[in-house]
C-alpha cells in the first residue's frame, strides 16, 4: 500500500468512527478508484453502505472483498447484516456460519445468527445461538434480550422447568438464581432454593456482597455468591451488570445447568416473562418462574442464631408484654399514631439499628403481643414463619408489588 492510499484509508478510518459517513465514504471511493481491488475499502465501504440502508449495494462491495479473500471473518458477519435486512435469510444465515467457521468464539456473530433463526422461526436453534453468545460474552445485553424474546415466545421461562423436571428427575442439577437484592425479597424466594435442594440439586445464588454475610449464615444450604455494586448505578449498562449480567457470568463460572431470573420487573430488558408477569403478583411470579409451587413459601427455613436473639432482647430491655414496630421501609414512613389502649397495655419496642442483621430480630417478633409494621423484609419474616397472632400491616405499594399476606394480618393505614 502506497503511502497516499495509507493516509487516505486511516483518514477514512477516522471519518467513519466518529460517525462522519458522507466524508467517510468520499475517502474509500477515492481508494478504490486508485486501487479498485483494495479489500479493507471495499469491505468497510459496504458496512458503510449497510448503515445507509442501501443494503443491495452493501451486499455488491463485501462480495467483491469476499471474491479476493474468501476466509475474511469480519465481511462474512457484515454481509450477513446486509442480506437479513434484505430479507435474504438463508444467505445471511450461511454467512454467519461461515464467519463462525473460522471464528467459533464470535460472540457477536452467534447473536446475530440467532436473530436471524429467530425470524425463521426456529426457536431452539435461535435460544441455543444466544446461549452460546452468552456463554462468550456473558454481560451481552442484546443477547440476554433476544433470549428472553425467544423464551417468552415459547413460554419457556414458564415451561422448561417440567420438561426438566420430568425427563431428568433422577439427576443432580446444578441451578442458578438470579434476583441481587434486597433481602425481603430473598426471604420471599429462600423457599425456591431450599424446595430445589430438598430435591437433591444444588443451588447457587450472587447477592449483594453487603448482604451476603446475613443471608449466608440464615441459609446456609444456599450456595450464595457476593456482587459488588458498580460505583455508576445510573448508568443502564452499570444497572443491567449489577442485578443481570454479573449474576449470570458467576452462574455460568460455577456451571448452572438451569438459571431462573426471579425479576418480574426488570426495564428495558428481555429477561421476564410479561404474561406472567403482568398476571401475578410479585412473589407469586417468582414462584411461577421458577416452577415450585407457591405454597412452598410458608414452608421457609431459617438457621436461627439463638445467641445473637438472646443478646438483642436483652439491649432492648423487655420487661413484659410488648407491641414491637416497624415504621420505615425504602423511604416510607407513614405517621402511626397507636391507639391509647395499646400504649397503656404495652410496652412499644421499636426495630432500630441495634442489629443490622434483620434476622436477630426474629425472637423479638416472635415473643411480641402486637406486632405493628410497614410491608418490609420484618413483615416477610412475620408472614413466612407465622409468627405473633396480632399484626397489623401499612402498605406502600400497589397490589403487584405488594406480596401476598395471609397469616392473621389487618391491613390498615390508620389503627383504630
Amino acid at each position: 500500500m502506497n503511502t497516499s492510499i495509507s493516509q487516505a484509508f486511516q483518514q477514512a478510518i477516522e471519518f467513519h468512527q466518529a460517525g462522519h459517513l458522507p466524508q467517510a465514504e468520499t475517502c474509500y471511493l477515492q481508494i478504490l478508484q486508485i486501487d479498485p481491488h483494495h479489500l479493507d475499502a471495499l469491505h468497510l465501504l459496504g458496512l458503510l453502505a449497510h448503515e445507509l440502508g442501501r443494503n443491495e449495494l452493501a451486499v455488491e462491495l463485501i462480495g467483491k472483498a469476499l471474491a479476493l479473500q474468501p476466509d475474511f471473518v469480519e465481511a462474512h458477519s457484515n454481509i450477513g447484516l446486509a442480506l437479513k435486512e434484505l430479507g435474504k435469510l438463508d444467505e445471511a444465515a450461511g454467512h454467519y456460519r461461515k464467519a463462525l467457521s473460522l471464528r467459533p468464539d464470535y460472540a457477536e456473530v452467534h447473536s446475530n445468527l440467532g436473530i436471524v433463526l429467530q425470524v425463521q422461526g426456529k426457536l431452539d436453534e435461535a435460544a441455543a445461538s444466544y446461549r452460546k453468545a452468552l456463554s462468550l460474552q456473558p454481560y451481552f445485553a442484546e443477547a440476554h434480550n433476544h433470549l428472553g424474546l425467544v423464551l417468552q415466545t415459547q413460554d419457556k421461562l414458564f415451561w422448561s422447568h417440567d420438561v426438566t423436571h420430568q425427563s431428568e428427575t433422577k439427576k443432580r442439577k446444578v441451578i442458578g438464581l438470579i434476583q441481587t437484592r434486597g433481602i425481603g425479597d430473598i426471604i420471599i424466594a429462600a423457599p425456591i432454593a431450599q424446595y430445589f435442594i430438598h430435591q437433591g440439586h444444588e443451588v447457587f445464588w450472587p447477592v449483594d456482597d453487603r448482604i451476603y454475610s446475613a443471608v449466608q449464615a440464615a441459609f446456609p444450604e444456599i450456595r450464595f455468591i457476593p456482587i459488588h455494586m458498580p460505583i455508576n448505578m445510573e448508568d443502564d449498562n452499570g444497572i443491567f451488570s449489577y442485578f443481570y449480567g454479573q449474576p449470570f457470568a458467576e452462574l455460568a463460572r460455577v456451571g448452572c445447568d438451569t438459571v431462573h431470573s426471579l425479576y418480574s420487573s426488570f426495564h428495558g430488558m428481555g429477561v421476564v416473562n410479561h404474561k406472567l408477569a403482568q398476571s401475578l403478583k410479585f412473589d407469586e411470579y417468582k414462584y411461577a418462574i421458577a416452577g415450585v409451587p407457591f405454597s412452598q413459601k410458608w414452608k421457609l427455613k431459617i438457621a436461627r442464631d439463638p445467641n445473637r436473639e438472646q443478646r438483642l432482647f436483652q439491649q432492648l430491655n423487655i420487661r413484659g408484654d410488648y407491641l414491637l414496630m416497624h415504621d420505615e421501609a425504602a423511604g416510607f414512613k407513614p405517621d402511626i399514631q397507636l391507639p391509647e389502649d395499646m400504649l397503656r397495655d404495652y410496652q412499644v419496642i421499636k426495630i432500630s439499628e441495634l442489629s443490622e442483621n434483620p434476622f436477630d430480630w426474629i425472637g423479638v417478633i416472635e415473643g411480641a403481643s402486637v406486632f405493628v409494621c410497614v410491608d418490609s423484609c420484618f413483615a416477610n419474616l412475620a408472614e413466612q414463619l407465622n409468627l405473633c397472632e396480632r399484626k397489623y400491616l401499612f402498605l406502600r405499594s400497589e397490589t403487584s408489588f405488594t406480596p401476598v399476606f395471609k397469616n392473621n394480618w389487618l391491613f390498615m393505614w390508620t389503627i383504630s
